[in-house]
């Protein structure tokens, strides 16, 4: 029997342990080959993929990284790379570099892993090529690099888990380039057809849907400032040292963690000279001393917000320790008698995000100790295995008996390559600055997939990711990346209907309402995009969302308590993150009363009934249409016969109010704003519940995150030039000198996420107004909506082609418009 016929070209190293699956772990694999002299080819196609990621160099450059993130434990995403124009003449370097998170069980459920990646019970590295040459079954080299420690941030919660205690060591040094001595490295092990199933994961492999992230070689702006090491002050929190010995620090590392500065770290005095030093080595690779004996710590500035890999290059330096604390901005120190919510540290206090002569910078932690192998000639290089995400560093050296030399510090920019097309002017002139911060906010939180923001978590939530999709259509007519989002909602159902909040995870976390988040994701593509097939696809999955909220109707008509408040109820009702919902999470409080059924859901069910009987309409299921309509009908009337108060003003002003629960004298500008958008009332009404309710202190405000529904609404009634007093968030955000958009205006906690990128729907969509008006953009609408706008003029895109539009308003309000279409 040929037992080549059992091979596949998976592949992993032979002295794994079990230890090694219980924790992250950096694998090295190496293989050697000669390019003959004359005959370089226009094109070297590989496949890889690897469980769970891979980064791939050839000859010390790197090329990728992948693979796609998986959906389900179904399906596996393989990668193509071309080597071709990295290759040279006579022996060459094709090198992986694999970061294995360890596979969940009953003992390791949680603390060792990264939230969005899945994970089959059994690391792999698969590459293969035409030619077999350089296929896994031809003679690869591996090693476990055990020097490298991946833990958790030093956050709650911590879904990245991807920061680095390194004690590199020379062993390593060169291994991605030829030359390198590999005799004492393993010969990789073959996985057989029977260990890696062609029918599941990792071994049913399908190609990426998404094109490959972007990479940039960039440089740091310039050295901020140098701070006193004697000046620092130091405090012991228990409660954290156990959180960050349950993400992987060992008992010393978590003490180390635990004991936190407290106030600010004094600027260094007479240092000017020292920190042009570090700008020069920073901006121009002017080497720069650190002498022995020696801390220095030095804050350095990228400009802006970035994603990238960070770069390291030294000299000498044996047993030297570099910290290096990545951080979004300049905070001040919370008052020590602050309680941080549901169990965290309390937050930063945040103003002028450049202010380091009061402020200090907040943010996550890895440590490098240097082998000291490095030369001017030949450094030593460090690269982090995962992106980071920062607008400032603060390194942190201590040398030992040898002078450390930092030759450079760069990083390579990363995300997907978002290209924006739409441009505008507009007469007032704070949209400008407030686009540019939009902007590279989506830009920020577009990789793989959609993130929430992405310093804390990483994470593709419905919510967040509705919003971020109609920016990315209205600045840039892309949809692959949606595509992907609304296809890891889908394969995240439940048996009961419900999706997950976010997508892809190894967690379960469900919030109800959005499940309905993804039902507009689909309404959405298919207004713009028109793809049948696709809408098809995710029917199926949208009567089983739409089948959960009419199984838990009440006897009322309207849906009944299906979650409740964060960790204290199977699902969290999660709405906004109100300042008066703080107590539940973002849950409105009615949910604490009566029935506990809220209004919000019932609306949210509302919306997506109606929007769903479109989709159906449009795949030519009528009797479908017409059921949901007719569903839509009895709830919307259930809600106007069970949800309405009246609330009475400070002022003793009465005015009928949607509740927030039925039956509750709760109220909030959420219920006013679903009602609005639902039809449950009329224009006229909904004039009155606004004017009653937006500013009002006594009631639940919208965040950030809810405001591009509060915009809809406040266009649907007549009032769209109210909106430019919300816009004095985002103008507050630029006196702030910020250069992405808060998550929220109630903590602050992150100073990037995309949901906040508002403008990139108002701008094009409302305020230049080009909407489509059939599915698929065949008829398109332009129909500007000026609110406190003066004069305005841009060109849009669409998947159809660039519209131009132009309009100035007269002095009695209406307004010259002239537009192309494509």
């Amino acid at each position: 029997m040929d037992c080549n016929q059992f091979m596949t070209d998976w592949i992993w190293t032979p002295d794994w342990t079990a230890e090694d699956d219980t924790d992250v772990r950096i694998v090295y694999f190496r293989k050697a080959f000669t390019q003959e002299a004359g005959k370089l080819p226009e094109k070297r196609p590989v496949r890889i993929s690897a469980d769970s990621r891979y980064k791939l160099y050839v000859n010390g450059q790197f090329v990728q990284e992948g693979p796609q993130k998986a959906l389900s434990l179904k399906e596996w995403y393989v990668d193509e790379a071309d080597l071709a124009p990295y290759l040279k003449e006579g022996e060459n370097v094709i090198a992986a570099e694999v970061m294995r998170f360890p596979a969940a069980t009953l003992s390791n459920a949680s603390p060792n892993t990264n939230d969005s990646l899945l994970h089959t019970p059994i690391p792999n590295l698969f590459i293969s090529d035409g030619t077999g040459e350089l296929s896994g079954r031809n003679g690869w080299k591996c090693m476990v690099n055990r020097e490298i420690r991946v833990v958790g941030e030093d956050a709650h919660p911590a879904p990245i888990h991807a920061q680095e205690i390194v004690s590199a060591t020379p062993a390593f040094a060169g291994w991605k380039c030829p030359g390198f001595d590999d005799g004492s490295w393993k010969n990789a092990r073959l996985r057989m057809i029977f260990d890696v199933s062609a029918g599941d994961a990792p071994g049913n492999l399908i190609p990426r849907t998404i094109p490959a992230q972007r990479h940039a070689d960039r440089r740091f702006e310039a050295a901020v400032c140098m701070r006193d090491p004697e000046g620092i002050r130091t405090k012991t929190n228990e409660a954290l040292k156990m959180r960050a010995m349950g993400s992987g620090y060992s008992e010393e590392e978590a003490a180390a963690l635990a004991t936190k500065e407290v106030g600010t770290i004094p600027l260094l005095e007479n240092s000017d000279a020292l920190r042009d030093s570090w700008t020069a080595m920073l901006t121009k690779d002017e080497p720069l001393v650190v002498p022995a004996h020696t801390t220095q710590i030095v804050e350095i500035s990228a400009g802006a917000e970035e994603c990238g890999y960070l770069l390291y290059s030294l000299a000498g330096g044996k047993g030297a320790s570099v910290m290096t604390l990545c951080s979004e901005c300049y905070a001040y120190p919370p008052a020590e008698a602050e309680a941080g919510g549901f169990g965290a540290e309390p937050l930063p206090t945040k103003g002028d995000r450049t202010d380091y002569r009061n402020g200090r910078l907040y943010g996550h932690v890895s440590r490098l100790t240097a082998a000291g192998y490095g030369s001017a000639e030949k450094p030593e290089s460090y690269e982090p295995y995962w992106f980071r995400t920062f607008r400032y560093i603060q390194l942190r050296i201590t040398t030992k008996d040898e002078p450390l030399t930092f030759l450079g510090f760069t990083y390579r920019e990363t995300g997907y390559p978002l290209d924006v097309k739409t441009t505008f002017e507009v007469s007032d002139p704070t949209f400008v600055p407030i686009w540019d911060i939009s902007v590279r906010t989506l830009k920020r939180c577009m990789h793989e997939t959609y993130f929430d923001c992405p310093f804390y978590e990483q994470l593709q939530y419905a919510m967040d990711g509705r919003s971020e999709i109609l920016y990315t259509y209205m600045t840039s007519a892309d949809d692959r990346l949606a595509r992907q989002a609304m296809e890891a909602f889908r394969q995240s159902q439940r048996p009961d209907g419900m999706t997950n909040s976010d997508a892809p995870t190894v967690k379960s976390n469900v919030i109800p309402g959005f499940s309905i988040y993804y039902l507009l994701m689909v309404h959405d593509h298919m207004m713009y995009f028109g793809d049948r097939a696709l809408v098809k696809l995710h029917m199926p999955a949208i009567d089983q969302i739409l089948a959960f909220f009419d199984r838990n109707l009440t006897a009322d008509g309207l849906v009944g308590k299906v979650g409740g408040p964060i960790m204290r109820a199977r699902y969290w009702s999660f709405i906004d993150w109100s300042t008066k919902w703080n107590a539940n999470g973002g849950v409105p409080l009615a949910t604490n009363e009566g029935s506990g059924s809220l209004t919000m859901e019932s609306l949210l069910y509302l919306m997506g009934l109606q929007k769903a009987a479109e989709l159906a309409e449009y795949v030519g299921r009528s009797g479908l249409a017409s059921e949901y309509r007719e569903r839509a009908g009895i709830l919307k009337a259930a809600i106007r016969k069970h949800c309405f108060g009246t609330y009475i003003s400070p002022d003793g002003k009465e005015t009928r109010l949607l509740q927030d629960g039925p039956g509750i004298e709760e109220y909030s500008v959420h219920s006013q704003v679903f009602g609005i958008l639902t039809g449950v009332v009329s224009p006229e009404e909904g004039r009155a519940m606004l004017e009653a309710t937006v500013g009002n202190e006594d009631l639940a405000q919208s965040s950030v995150s809810f405001m591009i529904y509060l915009f809809r609404a406040y266009e649907l009634v007549g009032l769209y030039e109210k909106t430019d007093r919300q816009w004095d968030l985002w103008r507050e955000m630029v006196k702030d000198h910020m250069t992405t958009c808060v998550e929220n205006d109630t903590d602050a906690r992150s100073d990037c996420h995309a949901w906040a990128s508002l403008l990139c729907y108002e701008l094009p969509a409302v305020i230049l107004g080009v909407r489509p008006a059939a599915p698929g953009f065949e008829k398109i609408e332009v129909k500007p909506v000026t609110g406190a706008l003066e004069w305005a003029r841009g060109d849009v895109v669409t998947p159809r082609g660039m519209v131009h539009v132009e309009w100035k308003k007269r002095e009695d309000g209406t307004c010259d418009l002239t537009y192309d279409l494509p």
